[in-house]
């Protein structure tokens, strides 16, 4: 569009001496014009404007009028999404070229890789940094091809590798005990997660599974760019249903001894009471994670001996029902 660049010629059955006048309209560098021929006529925007062309002579005049079609010039970016790039990496690629027609592609991503689509992806395997360049071609109206270079565009990080072992990898509830040991290599952060609840930053630990069944402690390490990796384990624990329950609490306050909880692995139907001396109920849950603190009514409890019972199904899927006392010292 802005190199356009249009002369007109004028012809016709007149007479020497006739007046003439061009009408080119607003978006033309001279809106009108006197003479014969005009040259170099540029229109400012793209679009389909008429021309008219009208010869005056005494009182006779005659006109014409004919179409100039001005193509709107292509143009060529692209981009890139923002993430880092840790190999490997999928980078995706943004076209933000514009055209009146279809535009042909052609990239160079930097590693041996190209495409012809619109808005590719391509991965990069090794890290290091890449020249991306686009070709976009046009097959109608102005007729180009237009090329962008970006040097040094992608920048690809190494990653971590997360590795660590778990031994033994099955064992059972009364040795559920397991050494973890970090084999990962390029990482300056590192933690475990070993269960919903407990997670670390140490590199080697041991850890107890209580609870039968299967476990998952997983690694996740980190490098100096930032970038991460995952590694998950398997841990399996052949469940057996095992309970402590205390003889007495201090239910002061203290942070120290003051709920009256069991300790309880691999139930089912779980439940839990506790009777006061005159046989009256006043806690119960089926939580083995929660416990009594003393009070009944939202009041302190007084010292004493109370009962316990607790029934649940086993591991074997086996009913089993126990009794107990213990003692609330202030």
């Amino acid at each position: 569009m802005t190199t356009n660049s249009f002369s007109f010629v004028g012809s016709g059955s007149y007479s020497s001496g006739s007046n003439f006048l061009w009408e080119f309209g607003n978006y033309a560098s001279s809106p009108t014009a006197t003479t014969e021929t005009v040259n170099d006529i540029v229109f400012n925007n793209a679009g389909v404007f008429p021309v008219t062309y009208s010869v005056q002579w005494n009182d006779c005049e005659g006109q014409y009028t004919d179409y100039v079609t001005i193509h709107q010039e292509p143009n060529i970016n692209f981009g890139i999404d923002s993430s880092l790039h840790c190999a490997p990496q999928t980078v995706h690629f943004i076209d933000s070229s514009s055209a009146e027609g279809e535009l042909l592609y052609l990239w160079d991503f930097g590693d041996g890789n190209s495409s012809t689509l619109k808005n590719p992806s391509n991965v990069y395997e090794n890290p290091g940094n890449y020249d991306v360049s686009l070709q976009v071609s046009t097959t109608a109206g102005c007729v180009t091809t237009l090329t962008m270079n970006k040097p040094g565009l992608i920048t690809v990080y190494p990653s971590p590798i997360a590795d660590f072992t778990v031994f033994p990898e099955e064992t059972t509830a009364f040795a559920a005990e397991v050494e973890i040991t970090d084999q990962s290599t390029g990482s300056m952060e590192l933690f475990y997660q070993l269960n919903a609840d407990v997670d670390t930053t140490a590199r080697n630990l041991n850890f107890y599974f209580a609870e039968g069944g299967y476990h998952y402690p997983y690694q996740v390490v980190t490098n100096e760019y930032g970038c991460t990796d995952t590694a998950v384990r398997q841990v399996y624990v052949k469940a057996h249903t095992t309970f402590y329950v205390p003889t007495s609490f201090t239910p002061d306050n203290s942070n120290i001894n003051d709920v009256f909880q069991p300790v309880v692995f691999d139930v089912q139907e779980y439940e839990f009471t506790i009777y006061n001396r005159w046989g009256e109920l006043i806690y119960i849950t089926h939580n083995t994670g929660e416990g009594w603190d003393g009070y009944f009514k939202n009041l302190p409890s007084p010292d004493g001996v109370y009962i316990w019972k607790m029934k649940f199904l086993n591991h074997l899927e086996l009913y089993e029902e126990h009794y107990g006392n213990f003692s609330l010292i202030r």
